[in-house]
């Protein structure tokens, strides 16, 4: 069992690794030196976690995996824009530029959307969690950049009428066009957020039930401890299915292939 010394002296060191992790952001100038720092920060998080340095610690971890995630997010924005028209180009020589940076649709198009928030709204909602004990995410600073899309929109919009979504009668396939349908398309996605989110924590609460039960040096055939994991394996299986369903509604549905070419650099 760790002593109160032990901890505070893991406690230094998690800090001594985000420090250095914090310059040497400063100084990067590449999608690869960034998403090594994003890595290095992710791994003091979970670390954090499952040694269970505080909420503090996991926070600041997770701050700096996202001002990682921003500037990622804004340098590959100005590579859209050097780049022409992200249209003019066949979509596997974006996927494969995106290859060549070592991240996928997927995270280029989250830490573009990251980006978008602003320095100050960015800093109010890290004061915000830090101060209520509340867990810093990516999903929910995703959550917030949606959220002024949104409003930006509409403010830009206000006469825009949103009709109910139609479905063609031919197929499943929703056929509008997508603008018609923003409404159930960023339901979807943020449902998806959740989900990744979910995804995560469970992940985290594995690790941190393996890790009490060998602190108290609970037997694996021990009744409740079985019980745990059977719950566990459980809800691995409902969000896998509930992922599954998520990809075949956004695979199926027309609306969301604008989405999945504008992911590109």
């Amino acid at each position: 069992m760790m002593t109160i010394n032990s901890h505070s002296q893991e406690h230094s060191e998690q800090l001594a690794k985000l420090d250095l992790a914090r310059r040497e952001l400063a100084e990067a100038d590449s999608i690869q030196q960034i998403q090594s720092i994003r890595h290095q920060a992710e791994s003091v998080r979970t670390h954090a976690v499952r040694a269970s340095l505080g909420v503090s610690l996991q926070n600041l971890a997770a701050e700096l995996k996202l001002q990682a995630e921003r500037l990622g997010g804004q340098m590959l924005a100005e590579m859209k824009l050097r780049g022409g028209d992200r249209y003019s180009a066949p979509r596997h020589l974006n996927s494969l530029r995106l290859r060549d940076l070592g991240i996928d649709k997927n995270q280029s198009s989250r830490w573009q959307l990251e980006a978008t928030v602003p320095e100050v709204t960015f800093r109010d909602f890290v004061r915000s969690a830090q101060a209520n004990g509340r867990e810093i995410s990516s999903a929910a600073l995703i959550r917030i950049a949606k959220q002024l899309r949104s409003t930006t929109h509409r403010r830009a919009h206000p006469n825009e009428e949103r009709p109910a979504l139609p479905v063609s009668t031919k197929s499943h396939l929703i056929t509008v066009d997508a603008s018609t349908t923003e409404p159930f398309r960023r339901d979807v996605v943020a449902i998806a957020d959740l989900v990744h989110e979910v995804q995560n924590h469970h992940v985290l609460l594995s690790n941190l039930v393996e890790s009490i039960c060998r602190r108290a040096a609970i037997e694996t055939t021990c009744t409740d401890y079985r019980a745990a994991h059977r719950y566990l394996a459980e809800i691995t299986v409902h969000l896998r299915t509930i992922a599954t369903g998520l990809k075949r509604i956004r695979r199926e549905t027309i609306l969301f292939e604008p989405e999945s070419r504008t992911a590109s650099v």
